[in-house]
């Protein structure tokens, strides 16, 4: 995707790169911290905005409704 010879490497890291991250070979993602220590989500982490890790959100209100249509298909069965 980079089209870059052989051995040549980018100059920006993969993980800035849109395209690199899941077509380079050389790219090894790094996991962010809070994703091993409650509450595991981004909601209220300070360096969210600049962040590059993926994002982790906790939405209610998609869970509340998750959890409903759940409750009613086991309900059904």
């Amino acid at each position: 995707m980079c089209k870059k010879k052989k051995g040549h490497k980018c100059r920006i890291p993969c993980r800035e790169c849109i395209s690199c991250n899941k077509l380079c070979p050389d790219f090894v993602d790094a996991p962010c911290p809070i994703e091993h220590k409650a509450p595991y989500v981004c909601n209220n982490c300070p360096k969210s905005i600049s962040c590059l890790f993926d994002k982790y959100l906790y939405n209610a209100d998609y869970a509340h409704k998750e959890y409903c249509e759940t409750l009613r298909k086991s309900r059904q069965e």
